[in-house]
């Protein structure tokens, strides 16, 4: 657990009291972890930050819709994943900071940002997506129905849903570890900073009993509503989206009766299921490694598939991935989507067109006064 970001397979070390009291350590399971994680992840993160800050702008001031409500809300969501990883990207791999054992400040941070929030937010960006493709089925299938069901109002509910599961879900881990510091000395007795230790409260080994199987009972049921559930849904909604676009002019919503508005309907569900396949591609990797897990734990032969070390390059892997899908989003909404294009253009230009009106203005209000003082003028001379 301490050698990867999040690694899936709990030791039995890591779940009880350290008995050497040694300080907390990252090691390194492949060589090229570094350059990826310090100088690949910082760079593809900052854009995907940037770019979902024109997504957010662009659907909020420009293109206001229920769809458009689930697609900020995806935005924030792998935001906020992309911000919980970024400082410890830096900090460890660019900074080199891998090499010697954890600060304390550093270690909890780690531990309830990198290690807890990082979850929550990215389960909470996978439900979101859930309710992307649900949605755009909705309005495909049911198009009379579609202005009751998918409307602004039960965006914004599924979104807080959607959120409220991806907490209950990992609501588990914060109270799970405790984060201790750990004082450090050098072999000449140098006081050197505080590092941490992990363990488990007493109060909650005293409610759940058996330590062992609360561990693997929260590790089941979180993989299952957090990585297998919502891949299932997006996996069958992706297919049926794609059936019904096979079937030609039925995705169309009856309202929609010029051209323009149904080659937006057809637009929107077109990148709708783009976004959903690169979800997919993304996030069956983690539901891969859910599945040899829960194997792994059924045939009582924990680490006999994914070993420590392969597991730990599987799951910095699952974490690229998902910043690539992350990133992936904004393009597929600029190359699929005129009426993306068009927004953020409108958005780019407004400055400018404001301070154009201005100029123009002012220069009016000149020429009318010039008219009005030369008028006055020659009635004065009359």
């Amino acid at each position: 657990m301490n050698s990867s970001i999040e690694n899936s397979t709990p030791t039995v070390e890591y779940y009880y009291y350290y008995d050497d009291n040694s300080p907390e350590v990252v090691s390194v399971a492949a060589p090229f972890i570094v350059p990826m994680m310090g100088y690949v992840y910082p760079i593809v993160a900052i854009l995907t930050i940037l770019m979902n800050g024109l997504v957010v702008t662009v659907f909020t001031r420009k293109m206001r819709t229920p769809t458009s409500i689930i697609l900020v809300a995806l935005a924030i969501s792998d935001t906020l994943t992309c911000l919980c990883m970024l400082p410890d990207s830096v900090y460890l791999y660019t900074l080199k900071n891998y090499k010697t054992y954890l600060p304390y400040r550093w270690c909890v941070y780690r531990h309830y940002i990198v290690g807890d929030l990082y979850r929550v937010t990215r389960t909470w960006s996978n439900w979101i997506t859930v309710v992307l493709g649900l949605q755009r089925y909705i309005v495909v299938r049911l198009p009379f129905k579609a202005k009751q069901i998918s409307s602004s109002r039960n965006s914004i509910i599924a979104c807080v849903v959607a959120c409220v599961i991806a907490v209950t879900v990992h609501l588990n881990l914060f109270l799970f570890i405790e984060v201790h510091q750990l004082p450090v000395t050098s072999e000449t007795n140098e006081t050197l900073p505080d590092g941490c230790y992990l363990t488990v409260p007493e109060f909650y080994i005293e409610a759940v009993g058996d330590i062992g199987k609360a561990v693997w009972m929260y590790y089941l049921i979180s993989g299952t509503f957090s990585r297998f559930l919502p891949c299932l849904l997006l996996l069958v909604s992706t297919c049926l989206l794609v059936y019904e676009l096979r079937k030609g002019q039925r995705f169309v919503v009856t309202a929609c009766q010029n051209a323009s508005s149904k080659r937006n309907t057809k637009q929107i569900t077109q990148f709708v299921v783009a976004i959903l396949v690169i979800f997919l591609i993304s996030e069956l990797h983690d539901a891969v490694a859910f599945g040899i897990y829960v194997y792994e734990i059924a045939s009582d032969r924990l680490a006999s598939i994914l070993t420590q070390k392969v597991d730990a390059i599987w799951d910095y892997t699952g974490v690229m991935l998902s910043l690539v899908g992350f990133q992936c989003n904004f393009w597929i909404y600029l190359l699929m989507s005129s009426q993306f294009r068009s927004a953020l253009k409108s958005l780019c230009l407004s400055p400018y067109r404001q301070e154009t009106e201005t100029t123009t203005t002012s220069q009016s209000y000149l020429q009318e006064n010039r008219s009005l003082i030369k008028v006055t003028k020659i009635n004065s001379d009359k």
